[in-house]
């Protein structure tokens, strides 16, 4: 009896003990996952503030050390959830802060309260998209074999599809690829030049599973000096890589003479005509002198749209504004007979069918037009099963190219810098004109500007960035 008695005190300690365990594990569960996630929230933040590079190679550590950890698929499909919809927050946290909804169609968004539908419906799906493609990510990983380069490279390449897959969802846009937080950090971004920027996040990605996979060791109580030292060694062949192909792969030539401006109004502002002049002295004042190339942003001219078969706009002959507008620049033009202008401006067949457009004008000709042939979702082309309306605007020919002056360049409209354009042809400069106004933060700004350096990187090629009350570059 005694005994049975000390057996049964024994086992209901037993029974306490792992209860307790399980509960601690539980507990530890619990904190880990939300360390996780905040680490893969701030890394998500990085892709606006660069400055922070370094981070993102580490911001992910966490979560592929849990994966690393993970027993059951259940556990690591849950945490992948989590940590997807961390990340998904930080990368959409900008688009919260647009202020004209008036240019979003969708059924079921209500005039009234566009903002609610907009955040309630679109970007809830966004979020639980980005959060299952993690949670996919997390099962494949887990389920893979247990050793260093095996967990590095399978999660590395399990990462750029999870990228891809995503990117192809909304049309081909890359916004939010790990690849764009190193873009100013060079001996990472010039890998880009080789393998786009899914290559850039590929590396980013092995860099924190490396490090996740070295915790591990160290949780477990075993030596690291080989690993950290292969580590070591890694990190030192991409940095002298980037380097390589950093003096390989630059912009052969001098840097053509072509510079952005960028214009202190809004476009709203532009179509005023008493704003419209003065919008035109502020660009007399922009020109430099010489034989040089002046880009201005994107729907510039918004007073006006241009007709494309005769290259003036709709109304002209009628007189008034329009006519004083269109006439006033082709005089500034005229002024500086030795700029060639590149200008935002819309041009239609018809009033209902649009083109966004860069028209070429030098000394008061129009001798060429870029018409824009990515057209952002819903705001300027029509999804299926999704919108009401038709596109808003026509698009151009794919992969144009454009001739201004004596320069070939690849012409970017705003949301065009978002995608990945792998036919590569010889250019002396990417040029992006961009309109970032509708938005009430310059994050926005600041992220277009990042991936249109990616995009210079990719084409080996200077960069000229012309904006409406934002960031540009020349």
């Amino acid at each position: 009896m005694q005994h049975a008695d000390r057996v049964h005190k024994c086992t209901s300690s037993s029974v306490e003990l792992g209860a307790r365990v399980c509960q601690s594990h539980s507990v530890t569960g619990v904190y880990a996952t939300t360390i996780a996630s905040l680490c893969a929230f701030l890394t998500g933040l990085v892709s606006f503030h660069t400055t922070f590079a370094a981070f993102a190679l580490v911001g992910l550590s966490p979560f592929l050390l849990m994966l690393i950890r993970h027993q059951q698929v259940a556990a690591a499909a849950r945490t992948g959830f989590l940590v997807g919809c961390a990340y998904g927050i930080a990368l959409l946290s900008p688009l919260f802060t647009l202020e004209h909804w008036s240019w979003i169609e969708m059924p079921i968004i209500s005039s009234y309260y566009p903002q609610l539908m907009w955040s309630g419906i679109v970007v809830g799906a966004i979020l639980v998209f980005g959060g299952l493609l993690f949670a996919i990510f997390s099962v494949v990983t887990v389920v893979i074999e247990r050793s260093t380069a095996g967990f590095i490279v399978v999660a590395s390449l399990l990462w750029i599809v999870m990228e891809g897959l995503r990117a192809a969802v909304l049309g081909g846009i890359t916004w939010g690829h790990l690849g764009y937080t190193q873009t100013f950090f060079e001996p990472l971004a010039a890998w880009a030049s080789i393998g786009t920027v899914y290559l850039v996040s590929a590396l980013a990605l092995s860099i924190s599973a490396f490090i996740a996979w070295l915790s591990h060791l160290y949780l477990l109580g075993r030596s690291v000096l080989r690993t950290a030292g292969t580590l070591s060694l890694y990190v030192a062949a991409l940095v002298l890589g980037g380097a390589l192909l950093t003096t390989l792969t630059s912009p052969s030539g001098p840097q053509p003479d072509i510079y952005g401006v960028n214009l202190p109004y809004t476009t709203q502002q532009g179509s005023d005509l008493t704003t419209y002049v003065g919008m035109l002295e502020y660009i007399d004042t922009s020109v430099r002198s010489g034989d040089g190339v002046l880009v201005l942003p994107e729907n510039t001219l918004s007073a006006y749209v241009l007709e494309r078969g005769t290259g003036v706009p709709f109304r002209y002959h009628e007189g008034g504004a329009v006519t004083q507008a269109y006439d006033s620049f082709l005089s500034l033009t005229r002024k500086h007979t030795s700029t060639t202008f590149l200008v935002g401006v819309h041009s239609a067949t018809s009033i209902r069918e649009r083109y966004n457009s860069l028209i070429v004008y030098r000394n008061g000709e129009l001798l060429g037009r870029y018409d824009k042939h990515l057209l952002l979702p819903f705001g300027e082309r029509a999804v299926p099963l999704l919108s009401t309306r038709p596109s808003a605007y026509r698009a151009g020919a794919y992969g144009q190219l454009l001739q201004v002056g004596q320069y070939t360049v690849r012409p970017m409209l705003c949301s065009e810098v978002y995608y990945v354009q792998p036919e590569r042809g010889h250019v002396d400069a990417v040029v992006h004109a961009s309109n970032e106004t509708i938005f009430a933060s310059e994050l926005v700004s600041r992220y277009s500007n990042v991936h249109a350096v990616m995009r210079s990187v990719e084409d080996r090629a200077y960069l000229v960035r012309a904006s409406k009350r934002r960031m540009s570059t020349d």
